[in-house]
């Protein structure tokens, strides 16, 4: 039996307030199944590479969650990863259960490539293609670029770049830093302007993958909220629901089933209150 009700969630991935915009999701829309655009075995490598970090700077993981502020590590949560599956989880413990469904849709050579893409600094024999990047990115950046350039300052994405680090690995480190260490209102003030790109065309040439990937992502999305009981909500990129492509969005409509699509800024609440 298809769902009743489908509501897409879209996030922009680096979204530092996604923790608390899903969790206000969650209790506004009081679904019967989450599903998210993940799977057991990246939700387990994000929560081992939170934990490494918490411990190399509180000494323990315990230690980290007694003494770090709490947007501090839901930002941090957000930027590994987990900011649905975690606000799912907590969701139940207020409402009446729900049912959590992981969607395994990347394939291995695809998950390969993410991880080294923010895990691993260039290597000798991409360094000239990386320069370019580089070269593209901080004099002639499209207007996503720009907002990821002032979220950091130009400096900072300089030093990044002298690092020998990529595009897309700067920004994390960039982002980590400023959830780690930032104050609420000082954290509030980086993800405003992060909070341009909800705004912005949702174009996939932003993104890392082809455009078969993305239709083969969205095939196995497809079939697994279909097969989800009750009112549904589906949690992933904001790309699938948005982009300029025949989307998630657009084939669930042709499915005939009551589906809505909103950007997870749409739940943003008091969250960014300093």
């Amino acid at each position: 039996m298809p769902p009743t009700e489908v509501h897409l969630i879209g996030e922009y991935h680096f979204d530092l307030f996604a923790y608390p915009r899903y969790q206000r999701a969650f209790s506004l829309l009081q679904p019967d199944t989450i599903s998210i655009e993940t799977d057991r075995e990246r939700v387990a490598a994000g929560v081992e590479s939170l934990k490494l970090f918490l411990e190399a700077g509180y000494g323990s993981y315990k230690e980290a969650i007694k003494h770090l502020p709490s947007f501090n590590f839901e930002a941090l949560v957000a930027l590994h990863g987990l900011a649905g599956v975690f606000a799912a989880k907590s969701y139940p413990l207020k409402q009446n259960p729900v049912t959590i469904a992981l969607i395994d849709s990347l394939s291995v050579q695809t998950k390969g490539t993410i991880e080294y893409t923010f895990s691993s600094p260039a290597n000798p024999t991409e360094e000239n293609e990386n320069l370019e990047d580089w070269k593209g990115f901080l004099e002639e950046p499209n207007p996503y670029e720009k907002v990821l350039i002032e979220a950091l300052g130009r400096d900072e994405w300089i030093q990044y770049s002298d690092q020998g680090l990529t595009i897309p690995q700067a920004l994390l480190v960039g982002l980590v830093r400023i959830s780690a260490c930032a104050n609420r209102k000082q954290l509030s003030e980086t993800n405003l302007i992060m909070d341009r790109i909800y705004h912005l065309p949702i174009n996939l040439s932003n993104h890392n993958f082809s455009n078969f990937e993305v239709q083969r992502r969205d095939d196995a999305m497809l079939e697994q909220i279909l097969s989800q009981p009750g009112k549904v909500i589906h949690a992933g990129g904001i790309a699938h629901f948005f982009g300029n492509y025949h989307n998630l969005y657009e084939r669930l409509k042709e499915k005939g089933l009551n589906v809505t699509r909103h950007k997870l800024i749409e739940f943003e609440g008091n969250n960014q209150q300093p």
